[in-house]
C-alpha cells in the first residue's frame, strides 16, 4: 500500500474527528439544559481583554497576506452563529461524520498490521514499524476508542436533549487521545 494512501486516509479521520468534536461542543453550547464545564479561560486570564481582541491577536500573524482578505471581526461572528441550527441537525452531522471516520479507521486498521503478525507479505498491507509510515496502528487504535465514545455519547445526548428535563453537566477527558477529546455526563 502506498504510503501516501495511507497519510490522506489519516489526515481525514483527524479532520473529521475535529469536525465531529466541534459539532458537539456547538451542540452542547446551544442546549439549554446542559453545561459544558470548562468553556471559557478562566475569568482571572480574559479581565483585561474581550473576544474580539483575542480574534485580532489570534489572525494578527495572517495580515501580511494579501489573499484571501482577513476576516473581520463582525463576519466571524456571523459566520459561527448557529443559533438557528436545530440541535438534531447538528446531532446528526456529527454523527455521521463519526461514522465515516470510523470506515476509515477500520480501512486503516486493515492495511496497518501489528508487528506481531506476519501478514505484511501482501503488498497492500504495511508493517506498524515501518518508520516511514505517517500514522501508527496505537494512533489508528485511539482515534477508533475516541470515535466510538464520541458516538456513544451522541447516542446518549440525543435522548437528553430530547427528554429536556432535567439539567446536566459534561465534561471533556483527554485520557483516551491527548489531542481529541472524549465527552462525559458528570
Amino acid at each position: 500500500m502506498h504510503c501516501c494512501a495511507v497519510s490522506s486516509q489519516a489526515t481525514q479521520v483527524r479532520r473529521l474527528t475535529e469536525h465531529d468534536i466541534i459539532l458537539l461542543i456547538l451542540d452542547l453550547t446551544l442546549c439549554t439544559h446542559l453545561t459544558l464545564s470548562h468553556r471559557d479561560p478562566p475569568a482571572s486570564l480574559t479581565m483585561f481583554t474581550t473576544h474580539e481582541m483575542r480574534f485580532a491577536k489570534r489572525f494578527e500573524v495572517f495580515s501580511d497576506i494579501p489573499q484571501p482578505p482577513p476576516l473581520s471581526y463582525n463576519d466571524y461572528k456571523q459566520g459561527s452563529d448557529y443559533s438557528s441550527v436545530k440541535n438534531k441537525d447538528l446531532l446528526s452531522s456529527a454523527s455521521e461524520c463519526f461514522r465515516s471516520a470510523k470506515g476509515i479507521i477500520d480501512w486503516l486498521l486493515e492495511v496497518i498490521v501489528s508487528d506481531k503478525v506476519d501478514d505484511t507479505t501482501s503488498a497492500e498491507k504495511r508493517s506498524d514499524d515501518d518508520m516511514f509510515l505517517p500514522v501508527h496502528r496505537d494512533e489508528v487504535l485511539s482515534l477508533a476508542k475516541v470515535c466510538v465514545t464520541n458516538s456513544l455519547f451522541l447516542l446518549k445526548l440525543s435522548s437528553v436533549v430530547d427528554a429536556e428535563k432535567n439539567s446536566k453537566s459534561v465534561s471533556l477527558e483527554y485520557k483516551v487521545n491527548k489531542m481529541y477529546c472524549t465527552f462525559v455526563f458528570q
